[in-house]
């Protein structure tokens, strides 16, 4: 015991501190022995002195930069003893690594060093810190709807579709009719085949609801319905030209409401006029609607 106290306070004057485990946490895994040589002092003395327990570990909190014996410790153990153990320090001191303070893990009762300690507690913080969610500003399409009627070769109908509906009105089809045998009177037996689009498909989260995803489905919609029954030119019934028909790229030529003009995309010419349900309720619209559509019907007379 003598021995032992004797040895703590060389260390203590030395500036090691000792660590000893003192008990194993709930649920932890039985210790294992840590050696490390870096840190193990030979102390010889003119008596024996015990050897500590297989269990103790030392580690260094600090080490000076000059290690040096004190002379009350030096007359305790005699010359050569403090000779040896002022050697053993030295070399100790030259070759150990950087001090490094002893943590003990709460989960595996081990000894961490400190590098090794801050990386475990900035994982644990980044663990459970919430994840920033990266801000994409994208433009959402308004829900929309239009009906699709291939006459035949010369002439296909896009109608836009008044905000809940799913298809055109019977008085809207009844108009349209009408229209269609005033601009070619051999479609006075020509059916109507409606095919409509809707957006979005769904109320599915997962699936993207902004104008670039609209737009990719209405053009390939669109170029579905044109494989089947491609068609000269494009009669559009809107108060505007929907913004998914318009075309861009610097060579893209501008498309006004009441003009025939050429959609390179879908290779044909295309005229936007008044909605059909605008025009159930505005009879006005009709008039404006006919006189548009009046270039249509010369090219229609000349094929």
């Amino acid at each position: 015991m003598a021995a032992e106290q004797l040895r703590q306070n060389l260390l203590k004057e030395t500036g090691i501190t000792c660590w000893y485990p003192r008990y194993a946490l709930p649920g932890a895994a039985p210790s294992h022995e840590v050696c490390v040589q870096s840190t193990a002092i030979a102390i010889h003395a003119s008596e024996p002195v015990a050897r500590p327990d297989s269990e103790l570990t030392v580690a260094l909190a600090a080490r000076p930069a000059q290690v040096r014996v004190p002379d009350d410790t030096r007359a305790k153990l005699g010359a050569s003893a403090a000779a040896d153990v002022l050697k053993h320090l030295k070399a100790s001191t030259e070759m150990a690594p950087p001090p490094v303070a002893p943590i003990l893990d709460s989960n595996s009762a081990t000894i961490l060093d400190t590098h090794q300690a801050k990386h475990q507690a900035a994982t644990r913080a980044q663990a459970s810190a919430p994840q920033a969610q990266p801000q994409v500003t994208q433009h959402v399409a308004e829900p929309f709807g239009f009906s699709w009627f291939a006459i035949d070769k010369r002439l296909s109908v896009l109608a836009m579709l008044p905000p809940g509906a799913s298809r055109l009105s019977s008085n809207c089809r009844v108009m349209l009719q009408r229209m269609l045998i005033a601009l070619h009177e051999p479609w006075q037996s020509q059916g109507l085949e409606e095919q409509s689009f809707h957006w979005p498909f769904a109320d599915d989260p997962d699936l993207a609801v902004d104008a670039n995803a609209a737009r990719q489905a209405v053009e390939g919609f669109i170029a579905r319905r044109l494989r089947v029954q491609h068609s000269a030119m494009l009669l559009v019934l809107s108060d505007q030209l929907p913004w998914f028909l318009q075309q861009s790229g610097s060579q893209a030529e501008e498309i006004a409401v009441g003009q025939l003009k050429i959609h390179r995309q879908y290779d044909l010419a295309m005229l936007c006029t008044h909605a059909l349900h605008t025009m159930e309720q505005d009879a006005v619209l009709k008039r404006a609607a006919w006189q548009s559509m009046q270039v249509l019907r010369e090219r229609l007379g000349r094929t």
